[in-house]
């Protein structure tokens, strides 16, 4: 084993450059694609979710908010992930009644594979894959105690497989604030930042070995 050796000037500022940038937004990427993720709190509607920093975001009203990818990607245009935040009184009949509304809303939708899942965040979820004549869509209904969500993803068949990891990535970042959303915000803004701590411990593990 090495001898430990005193931080030098340089390896002490890469060790502070690490740490003061340990928080900043992840990258992440498959199958070529790369991206960098932002962090999108919305108190009010009760939820949190990561997404892509290019993305372009829609507000759709008060409780529905919508992503795409900026103009010039591959199928930008017709590319989207929506989260719509319901009340309990607007979806009575839990799942049935959410997927029943969820249909009458897309045209020809057909569901191709249907599962209960601990969802994001351990919250339960009804998971849901189906098509309509053009687009591909992945849906995600969850419940929780204050609040009702549809979080879904579609494309068009020729480019839903391009987009899927990011689809699925979004997805797993989800997070409901459901009690003290001060606090809960704080959560997850720890959260986005903890998967940097490893790094910096082995990084700074390296230095003194080095």
């Amino acid at each position: 084993m090495k001898p430990v050796r005193w931080l030098t000037p340089y390896t002490l500022a890469v060790t502070i450059l690490i740490i003061l940038t340990g928080c900043m937004p992840k990258s992440g990427g498959d199958n070529g694609q790369e991206y960098v993720e932002t962090y999108y709190i919305d108190t009010p509607n009760g939820f949190a979710m990561a997404y892509p920093a290019a993305w372009i975001k829609i507000r759709r009203g008060y409780s529905s908010v919508a992503w795409k990818p900026p103009t010039g990607e591959d199928g930008a245009a017709e590319v989207m992930a929506t989260v719509t935040s319901l009340s309990p009184s607007e979806v009575p009949g839990g799942y049935d009644r959410m997927l029943r509304d969820f249909a009458s809303a897309h045209s020809g939708f057909v569901i191709t594979s249907e599962e209960q899942i601990e969802g994001p965040g351990g919250t339960p979820a009804l998971r849901v894959m189906g098509r309509t004549p053009d687009r591909v869509i992945l849906v995600y209904f969850i419940t929780a105690r204050l609040r009702a969500f549809t979080v879904e993803f579609s494309a068009p068949p020729q480019w839903f497989d391009t987009y899927q990891f990011i689809f699925v990535e979004m997805a797993d970042s989800f997070r409901v604030l459901d009690k003290d959303a001060g606090i809960l915000e704080t959560e997850y803004r720890m959260q986005a930042c903890s998967w940097h701590l490893d790094f910096i411990l082995y990084s700074v593990f390296c230095i003194l070995v080095s």
